[in-house]
């Protein structure tokens, strides 16, 4: 992640794109070992890392630099 995240400032990434893929701290990586109930209340999702709640389909239907990558790994 951390490679991938230095290429996209590399290759000058808008502010909105590097706002979304931030930098992980430590923080972010900490596991809890509590057994959650699947069919609780929302409060189910508040101790997840921000990684986890991303909506990747949605952002690879919404932007075509998703589809360039997939060109670029076809026609190499």
């Amino acid at each position: 992640y951390r490679k991938c995240r230095k290429a996209m400032v590399a290759l000058e990434a808008d502010e909105v794109l590097m706002e979304r893929y931030k930098l992980l701290i430590d923080q972010d990586l900490k596991v809890t070992t509590a057994i959650y109930n699947p069919n609780g209340s929302v409060h189910r999702m508040e101790n997840l890392a921000w990684f986890w709640t991303m909506d990747i389909p949605r952002d690879a239907q919404e932007s075509d630099w998703m589809s360039e990558c997939r060109s670029y790994i076809c026609h190499r």
